[in-house]
């Protein structure tokens, strides 16, 4: 069951453990927002894909679409590969 503080946001079906809170601002809508190595590496352990795959799937399938104003966003922290 996800907080009530998504409700009325956009998630991404099957990444509910990736979600790391909701990204606010003055100058844009309300968006949720994952991390970037949480998503990378279910993709790896979910879909038994490659590290390679993954990525490929994950810019071009999810940080690639946009889907309106709560397009979800993603973490990358210092280091990750993305």
């Amino acid at each position: 069951m996800l907080h009530e503080m998504y409700d009325g946001l956009m998630i991404m079906d099957y990444f509910d453990d990736c979600i790391i809170g909701v990204v606010k601002g003055i100058d844009n809508e309300d968006k949720v927002c994952y991390s970037f190595q949480q998503v990378i590496a279910k993709l790896m352990r979910d879909d038994d894909m490659t590290e390679e795959d993954a990525l490929e799937h994950f810019h071009y399938n999810m940080m690639g679409s946009y889907v309106g104003e709560n397009t979800p966003c993603f973490l990358f922290k210092e280091g990750d590969h993305g």
